[in-house]
């Protein structure tokens, strides 16, 4: 959703990855 591919934690929230 922001950076990571598929981080569909970051759907929610911004991913913490990168």
């Amino acid at each position: 959703a922001h950076n990571f591919p598929l981080d569909l934690a970051s759907v929610e929230a911004p991913s913490l990855n990168g």
